[in-house]
C-alpha cells in the first residue's frame, strides 16, 4: 500500500486537524478499517479471527502513522491499537474549548474576500 498522504497533507497539529480527519476517515472507510478506529472492538477468540484482526489493526495503525508528521510519531507509537492512536490525536488537536470559539469568531470577523477570488471559493474558505 502506498502512502496516500502527501507531506503537506499530514497532520501537523490543530491547524490542519479537521482536513486531516476527513481524509483519514475516507481512507479508512475505503479500506474497511473505520470500525477499528472509531469503535471499541475486542480481539476475537478464535485463531483465524485473531490473525485477521491483528492484520487489520496493523494496517489501520500504518495508515495513521503515514498520515502524521514525524514530530508526532512519539506520541502514538507506543499505543497498541489504532483506536488509541486516533483518540490520542483527537484529544490533542480537536477544538472544543470556548477559547477556540473566540479565536474562530475573530478570524471570521477579519476574513476578507480577495479581488481575484470568486464568491464560491470565498464561502469555501469561510466554511
Amino acid at each position: 500500500m502506498t502512502n496516500p498522504f502527501r507531506p503537506k497533507e499530514k497532520l501537523e497539529g490543530s491547524r490542519n486537524y479537521n482536513s486531516w480527519k476527513a481524509r483519514l476517515t475516507a481512507i479508512l472507510e475505503e479500506n474497511d478499517l473505520d470500525d477499528l478506529v472509531f469503535n471499541s472492538i475486542e480481539e476475537p477468540i478464535s485463531n483465524v479471527g485473531r490473525i485477521a484482526f491483528k492484520k487489520k489493526q496493523a494496517k489501520a495503525r500504518r495508515i495513521i502513522y503515514d498520515s502524521v508528521k514525524e514530530t508526532l510519531m512519539p506520541t502514538i507509537t507506543s499505543l497498541e491499537t489504532s483506536k488509541e492512536c486516533f483518540d490520542t490525536l483527537t484529544n490533542l488537536y480537536e477544538k472544543k474549548a470556548p477559547s477556540q470559539k473566540r479565536v474562530l469568531k475573530k478570524r471570521l470577523r477579519t476574513l476578507k474576500m480577495n479581488r481575484d477570488e470568486g464568491v464560491g471559493p470565498f464561502f469555501t474558505k469561510i466554511a
